[in-house]
C-alpha cells in the first residue's frame, strides 16, 4: 500500500539499488559532459587554491602544525577557499543537475554561471551543512558523555551503548542529510 500525498494521489515507491545503479550509469555514460561542464571552473579553482597555499607558505605557517597564533590565519585562509570551492562546485553542480534532468547543456560563458540558481544552492549547502554539523556534534558529545559515564561504572555496557547508539545516530545524520540534499536540485 503506498502512502498518499497531499494531492490525494499515491505516491511511488522507489527502488533504492536501482535508482542507485541508473545514478552511476548517469555519471558514466555522460563523463565527457561532466568534464565539458567543469574545465572551466577547475581553471579558475587552481589558482585559488595555490593562492591560498602559497599565502600560508609566505606567511610562514605549516599546514601540518600550526602554532596557536598562526592557527586563525590558517582558518581563516580555510574558510575563504572553502567557500570560493563551494560556489565554484555549486555552479558545476546547478550545470550538472540541469543537464541530467532537462537536457540542458551548458556552453561557453554559460559553464561559468554564477546566477541565482547556483547562489539558492550554495545557500542550501552552507544551511544543510551547518544543521548536519550541529546535530553531529550534539550528538557525539551526548553518546560521548553518556558512554564514558556508563564506561566507567561497566566497561561492555558503555560500549555498547556507545556502539548501539552511535551508530543509529550515524545512520540518522546520513538520512537527514541524503533527504534535505533532495532540495539541492537545481
Amino acid at each position: 500500500v503506498c502512502p498518499q500525498n497531499l494531492m490525494g494521489r499515491a505516491m511511488q515507491k522507489i527502488p533504492v539499488f536501482k535508482t542507485f545503479g541508473n545514478m552511476v550509469d548517469s555519471i558514466i555514460e555522460n563523463l565527457g559532459a561532466a568534464f565539458s561542464m567543469s574545465w572551466p571552473w577547475l581553471l579558475v579553482l587552481f589558482p585559488i587554491r595555490v593562492a591560498g597555499d602559497l599565502f600560508l607558505l609566505w606567511s610562514g605557517i605549516s599546514k601540518l602544525a600550526p602554532t596557536a597564533s598562526d592557527k586563525t590565519m590558517l582558518y581563516s585562509v580555510s574558510l575563504v577557499t572553502g567557500l570560493l570551492t563551494a560556489i565554484i562546485f555549486s555552479s558545476i553542480a546547478v550545470n550538472w543537475h540541469r543537464f541530467i534532468l532537462r537536457n540542458e547543456v551548458a556552453e561557453g560563458g554559460q559553464r561559468l554561471r554564477l546566477d541565482g540558481l547556483v547562489w539558492r544552492y550554495f545557500l542550501f549547502v552552507v544551511i544543510i551543512a551547518l544543521v548536519v554539523s550541529v546535530v553531529i556534534f550534539g550528538g557525539v558529545f551526548g553518546i560521548t558523555l553518556v558512554s564514558a559515564i556508563l564506561y566507567y561504572v561497566s566497561k561492555p555496557i558503555g560500549i555498547l551503548i556507545g556502539v548501539f547508539v552511535g551508530l543509529p545516530m550515524f545512520l540518522l545524520i546520513f538520512g537527514m542529510w541524503a533527504r534535505w540534499s533532495v532540495k539541492l536540485v537545481a
